[in-house]
């Protein structure tokens, strides 16, 4: 019975908090631009003024880029970045300030929070560039819900929470956990401190480190080379899974695949 409460409780948050975040809207934007022969697509974040922090008009945007990536079929990775040399400063705090009484505060959660978790359910191979400024609050929870972080050396990541007096919104905390385990997590969290580049490769905040946005176009293309979508996908869905079972639905699927017999006729399990 509690579920169901909470269900509803969420639904009536959500839409109330669309209607305030419509109102409050803000500047910035959130553009998807995908290459359907490639199988790849970039989700930019721009708010060049404020070091690409999220406003209200910006969480709006989010929702409908991630709805327009859970109907692309043939996808096979997204890269995920900042405009004009910064990754994301987190929420745009003229926009926080606007929620100023307990029943607003719930706001901020409810829609970014679907919006990251519909980001990590995606199948296809996410990727976060951060550059510049780097990752900064929930800038660094957009960032773990990816499944590559990708760093610029310079750069920096920071859960910086602690020190705006709150814990992160966007459930960023879940996903540290799951990235370094909770020991790790809560000294992060409980330390607030931010992380260079070296530092972040070196906990596994981050996974490589790169010079520009080609380097990390390149690492992420890297990844999915040579693979068909409905592998790449399949992939993903596999490590998702925690069923034994499903992930052997998954794998029947591709089975006698083009991929799949191209690679027993050249017999390439053996060839390094």
């Amino acid at each position: 019975m509690g579920s169901i409460f909470s269900r509803i409780a969420n639904t009536y948050y959500y839409y109330r908090a669309w209607r305030f975040f419509r109102a409050v809207g803000g500047t910035g934007s959130i553009t998807l631009n995908m290459d359907a022969e490639t199988g790849f697509a970039e989700l930019i974040i721009e708010n060049i003024k404020k070091r690409n922090a999220i406003s209200g008009k910006m969480i709006l945007e989010f929702s409908e880029v991630i709805s327009t990536l859970e109907k692309w079929k043939e996808g096979k990775a997204l890269l995920i970045r900042g405009e004009g040399g910064n990754f994301c400063s987190g929420g745009d705090l003229d926009m926080v300030k606007l929620l100023d009484d307990k029943e607003k505060a719930k706001y901020l959660p409810v829609i970014m929070t679907d919006n990251l978790k519909r980001l990590s359910s995606l199948p296809l191979v996410t990727a976060v560039y951060i550059n510049g400024s780097g990752a900064i609050g929930g800038g660094s929870e957009i960032a773990a819900s990816a499944d590559v972080r990708i760093m610029e050396r310079g750069s920096k990541i920071g859960f910086v929470h602690r020190k705006m007096g709150i814990v992160p919104a966007w459930g960023g905390t879940s996903r540290l956990k799951r990235i370094l385990g909770s020991h790790k997590a809560l000294k992060i969290l409980l330390e607030g401190r931010v992380y260079d580049a070296e530092e972040s490769l070196e906990l596994g905040l981050v996974d490589y480190m790169e010079e520009d946005l080609e380097g990390a176009r390149k690492r992420l293309t890297s990844l999915v080379d040579g693979l068909q979508y409905q592998v790449a996908q399949c992939i993903k869905k596999s490590v998702m899974s925690d069923s034994i079972e499903e992930q052997g639905d998954i794998c029947s699927e591709l089975i006698g695949g083009e991929q799949n017999k191209k690679a027993l006729m050249n017999r390439v399990k053996h060839k390094q």
